[in-house]
């Protein structure tokens, strides 16, 4: 059964939940073909009096503290095209800030003091400012808790009213894979059974039905979400049929651009060609919840489908062989049976 991401911030102030807003960022990449199944998470949190204790998520997969990558920032940073290639903008300015392991980013759209503050020091631990990470089981839904301290965002009062941005990949497992999508293959005849298979994917964020209880609340009371984007990234031999809305947008994906943001190893590439979709949410205003929902579809030929081809028409040609010889012998015993009876 689809599960649902939640996002909330958790603040002893009362005034608290209406002065930040969250703009969330998801990449979903899907890439089966070069085991790749990663979800990428980016977090841009604005507002003037940014009063929180922590920035909170709850991912509807299994703790598995290895799942949890906390050097996607980094990666990111350390260049000015996958900067733009992220945020859809053309760098006009990098600033490290020493205090902290951020950089403060202005984009050429943009004056510079509209910039955003990047946020890359997201290792987890137990001080409070490393970023906490724990299991949540409660009763058949079991997930992980992940907590952004207000610690981590330790930066001078001047960049105190400037966007703030995190980002984190967590690698998915099959387990987890099955709470956003599920395939299953064509059974209208036997030969399509095994060259097409279907997907439907089914990405929902702060869905109320579809969380535990205690996360429910917490996201009943505090709602800052403000904006959501959706990327969804494929294989391009793959489909697309149907969705709940129009996407906003599909474009085929750079490929050498993108190897070093999804690869540990500099020298691997991504064989497979990328095409990306996006949805949106229209309304600035604040979210309740979010839900992308499509259906692809994929043929694949591949060595195993040519071999179960060849013997399914070997097998075929051995059983018409059989049955022509057969109906040979039963025409020539009724031939002669009917000779004998004609001469008697």
């Amino acid at each position: 059964m689809t599960q649902s991401l939640a996002f909330w911030v958790e603040n002893s102030s009362e005034d608290a939940p209406s002065s930040v807003a969250l703009e969330l960022h998801f990449n979903y990449w899907h890439l089966p073909s070069d085991k790749i199944n990663y979800l990428d998470i980016g977090v841009l949190i604005s507002g003037k009096n940014k009063q929180f204790d922590s920035i909170n998520v709850y991912l509807p997969f299994r703790y598995n503290i290895k799942s949890y990558i906390s050097t996607l920032g980094d990666n990111v940073v350390e260049s000015e095209e996958l900067i733009s290639a992220v945020f859809n903008n053309d760098v006009s300015n990098i600033k490290p800030i020493r205090e902290c392991s951020a950089k403060y980013i202005v984009f050429s759209e943009q004056k510079d003091s509209e910039g955003i503050v990047f946020f890359t020091n997201l290792s987890y631990g137990t001080s409070e400012n490393r970023v906490l990470i724990e299991e949540h089981c409660e009763g058949d839904k079991v997930g992980t808790i992940i907590k952004f301290s207000n610690k981590i965002f330790n930066c001078s009062e001047e960049y105190k009213e400037k966007n703030w941005y995190l980002r984190f990949r967590y690698v998915l497992e099959k387990e987890d894979i099955d709470n956003i999508s599920r395939k299953y293959k064509s059974k209208d005849s036997l030969i399509t059974y095994y060259f097409e298979k279907s997907e439907v994917v089914d990405f929902r964020v702060n869905e109320s039905r579809n969380l535990p209880k205690t996360i429910r609340e917490k996201v009943a009371i505090c709602r800052n979400v403000h904006k959501v984007h959706f990327f969804l990234i494929r294989n391009e031999s793959s489909e697309f049929k149907i969705g709940h809305t129009t996407y906003d947008r599909c474009r085929i994906l750079e490929d050498k651009l993108w190897d070093t943001y999804l690869c540990d190893n500099k020298d691997t590439q991504v064989k497979t060609k990328m095409l990306i979709y996006h949805w949106k949410t229209k309304s600035d205003k604040k979210i309740e919840y979010f839900s992308a929902f499509a259906r692809f579809s994929t043929r694949k030929v591949g060595l195993k489908e040519i071999i179960y081809v060849i013997l399914f028409i070997i097998i075929l040609g051995v059983f018409s062989s059989l049955i022509a010889t057969s109906l040979i012998n039963i025409v020539d015993v009724l031939y002669r049976c009917i000779k004998v009876w004609r001469l008697g």
